[in-house]
């Protein structure tokens, strides 16, 4: 068949025109009142059902809606509500080929899936409401295809509206949202009974009332008429987002048009006004009054910042748009206290909770983690109007952070504001994280050196003088043991070089030498495993008991008097520090016994050493912190006077005895910070010590196997 001629085609668009300019459905006495929180698929639900409709909707729809209506609503506005949350959420609602009823799909696959409605098949389709999404094919019938299209693809929605000319048929194909598929078709039908050519321009609107604004043009144009003024051709169209108007009008008359609308568009003074968000995320306030006073609609004066640290929202506004702010935040602090205090738990994975309660309180008594009550400064009052008192003002005093520690789940129960519970979750992040370890090594080294040297001679001899008187003389400084009574001196058994010489009944000479050389060394390496921040104690102590005497008239019973510790005494509390070093305090001490008690009810001499400081130290170095030397040095000499003064025979005559003594200690400590996550480092070191003491560490030895 050929294609219609252009008066059938012209008849065709006038009655599908006539069709798309009157309500889908007719409006129904009945009205619904709907909650103010609905979930999306219950408002489908009702939609479907107030209708006489059939949706066919995934049951995975989810989600629920917030509403502030005043009034009851008909079903038509009920199906353009519920229209108008899918399309907010992504989604539509279509009728597919060959099927009447309405299915629910996503806006970006609408174009694809829904059918194509012909003129004929709108008139059939007036009798239902309309789907949300439609593709419509539009009859171009004085106008090319390809400028219609040019001329309409600015009125159409992103990302969802498409327009496809179709020069072989001389068609239009327009997939889009009802209500702008509605506008462009009647900006279509404008441009179509135009007989100059027109261009649809969209005109944003700043800050006026999109309707007040084509009401008050429509007047000014009749007036202009009546006047005797000439016509203003063109006419004006709201665009389906509620922030500019279409002009459909020739070109010679759209700087007329603008002219208009820009006089009629008086800005109104917007105001900048911080408000508390009231113990909810500042963001969350923010996004919920942009979806309830609908930015679309207010305009682009319309900002809100929601400030989620400081708990704040910085609106600007004009003074009604506050005033709606003001309302709406009201009716946020009147809700339920469950619903601003909730209850949450808190798991820790590497810190004690009760440790962390504590660290947190503090904070909360300073002020850092709680919400402050505080009157609004002059700078944060909602602006003094009739329309809203001073009562109305709106600022949130949070209460007192609860908080509880559970040692058996190692968890945080915590019970307040949602902005400081979420608050309070990052300082837990921040808190509960796993700290390195470090493994210390604490070298204890004492040296000890001693060097005595002890020479002497004893003469012994008998004079016989006249009269048979006999005369003894003897130098003598304990070489030996000898008497009054005794005929010579006989050298002492002691250690070292001994030499007499006897000649009894005349002379006796004892000579001794003995030099002694001590060297001592004592190593005591204690090493242990500690957090940082932690701190860490090893003692190795032996304990030496002693006894008391207690004497009575009758009877001495001998009791246990106590003890004496002697050993090797480590505490440690290391801090990582940034750059590969920790900050180290240390208490050291290294004690032991040096000789027996000279009484038993008296503990043994003990003599210690210790050292306690705080050092910088790197890591993975072995660093001398700190030590002890003592050096003693003694000469003693004793002789006959006069005799010992002698050169060289006064040797005879003198006992030296010449001693030195050399003592160290010393301490180092070797530091390795161990930061691998999954602990590769501790278990390697661990098995070098496991294999050093022969320890098994329980993994199977493999055995080969002859495999045949």
């Amino acid at each position: 068949m050929g294609r219609p001629c252009a008066t059938w085609r012209l008849a065709s668009a006038c009655l599908w025109l006539s069709v798309l300019c009157v309500p889908a459905f007719a409006q129904t006495a009945q009205r619904t009142q709907l909650a103010e929180t609905t979930e999306l698929a219950r408002l489908i639900d009702l939609a479907a059902e107030r209708l006489g409709l059939t949706i066919n909707y995934d049951t995975k729809l989810s989600g629920t809606v917030t509403l502030r209506l005043n009034t009851p609503m008909t079903d038509e506005e009920l199906w353009a509500l519920t229209n108008r949350m899918l399309a907010s959420r992504g989604f539509t609602t279509i009728r597919m080929a060959d099927d009447d009823a309405l299915t629910v799909v996503q806006l970006s696959a609408a174009a694809g899936l829904a059918r194509v409605e012909s003129p004929d098949e709108l008139i059939v389709a007036g009798q239902f409401a309309p789907a949300g999404f439609r593709v419509v094919m539009v009859p171009a019938n004085t106008r090319d295809a390809e400028q219609l299209a040019t001329a309409v693809r600015p009125l159409l929605s992103t990302p969802g509206g498409v327009v496809t000319p179709l020069p072989s048929l001389g068609d239009l194909l327009v997939a889009d949202l009802d209500p702008r598929v509605r506008l462009v078709l009647r900006a279509i039908e404008k441009m179509e009974r135009e007989s100059s050519p027109v261009v649809p321009v969209e005109v944003h609107i700043e800050s006026g009332e999109v309707q007040q604004i084509l009401t008050t043009a429509a007047q000014i144009a009749a007036k202009r008429v009546a006047s005797g003024n000439a016509i203003l051709r063109g006419s004006l169209i709201p665009s389906g987002d509620g922030r500019s108007i279409l002009v459909v009008a020739p070109e010679s008359e759209l700087d007329s048009w603008r002219a208009l609308i820009a006089q009629l568009d008086s800005r109104v003074a917007a105001e900048t006004i911080t408000y508390s968000a009231g113990g909810v995320p500042a963001s969350q306030v923010a996004g919920s009054l942009t979806t309830l006073l609908g930015q679309p609609i207010l305009g682009d004066r319309f900002h809100v910042i929601g400030d989620d640290p400081t708990g704040s929202l910085i609106v600007t506004a004009t003074a009604a748009q506050h005033k709606q702010v003001v309302e709406i935040l009201a009716r946020l602090a009147e809700s339920p206290e469950a619903v601003r205090r909730p209850t949450r738990t808190f798991r820790l994975m590497n810190r004690d909770a009760e440790e962390v309660v504590a660290v947190v309180r503090s904070l909360v008594s300073t002020g850092v983690v709680a919400l402050s009550s505080r009157e609004p400064d002059e700078g944060t009052r909602a602006p003094d109007t009739a329309a809203t008192p001073p009562q109305t003002r709106y600022e949130a005093a949070s209460e007192e952070l609860q908080l509880t520690a559970d040692p058996a789940t190692n968890s945080i129960i915590a019970i307040g504001e949602v902005a400081e519970l979420e608050r309070l979750e990052r300082l837990l992040k921040d808190l509960d994280v796993r700290r390195p370890q470090v493994l210390l090594e604490v070298l204890i080294v004492s040296l000890s050196e001693s060097d005595s040297l002890d020479l002497g001679v004893e003469i012994d001899a008998l004079i016989n003088g006249p009269n048979d008187t006999v005369a003894k003389l003897s130098s003598l400084f304990g070489l030996s043991s000898t008497g009054a009574g005794a005929s010579g001196i006989e050298g002492n058994r002691g250690a070292g070089l001994t030499g007499i010489v006897l000649n009894p009944g005349d002379f006796s000479v004892v000579l001794r030498a003995l030099q002694s050389l001590n060297q001592g060394r004592s190593l005591s390496i204690p090493k242990v495993l500690v957090a940082s921040n932690e701190q860490a104690s090893l003692n190795s102590v032996l304990e030496q008991p002693y006894t008391t005497l207690n004497a009575s008239d009758t009877v001495a019973t001998t009791s246990f008097g106590g003890s004496s510790d002697a050993g090797t005494e480590v505490s440690v509390r290391p801090q990582i520090a940034e750059g590969g070093h920790l900050r180290l305090e240390y208490q050291i001490s290294l004690s032991a016994f040096v000789g027996a008690a000279s009484d038993p009810s008296v503990p043994p001499p003990r003599q210690q050493n210790s050292i306690d400081s705080v050092a910088t130290i790197p890591d993975g170095y072995t660093i001398a912190v700190g030590g002890i030397e003592l050096t003693t040095e003694g000469y003693a000499e004793t002789g006959i006077p006069l005799l010992s003064d002698i050169p060289l025979l006064g040797e005879a005559f003198k006992n030296r005895s010449k001693s030195g003594s050399r003592s160290r200690f010393y301490v180092f400590i070797r530091s390795t910070i161990l930061r691998d996550r999954d602990f590769e480092d501790l278990k390697y070191l661990s098995d070098l010590r496991s294999t050093e003491m022969d320890i098994d560490d329980g993994w199977p030895e493999p055995q080969p196997r002859v495999i045949r």
